[in-house]
């Protein structure tokens, strides 16, 4: 997936709705996730990571390292 068209899937899912996000690790791993965005409070900061909520803490993924997401 592109990174545009991780954000806007991410955009469609929106805030605590739980998802899955299979991505690439910098080591060239792949790592699964399965979590939710919280809405963030103050200003918007322009970031390639994104921070999810999981069972396990908090945990992120780069925009450009994503194979797929589901709900």
């Amino acid at each position: 997936m592109t990174p545009q068209e991780v954000q806007n899937t991410l955009n469609a899912i929106g805030y605590h709705k739980e998802f899955t996000v299979v991505f690439t690790k910098k080591d060239g791993t792949q790592r699964k996730i399965t979590g939710y965005m919280e809405q963030p409070t103050g200003e918007p900061k322009q970031s390639v990571a994104v921070p999810v909520v999981t069972d396990e803490g908090w945990k992120s993924f780069r925009l450009d390292s994503v194979l797929s997401i589901t709900m």
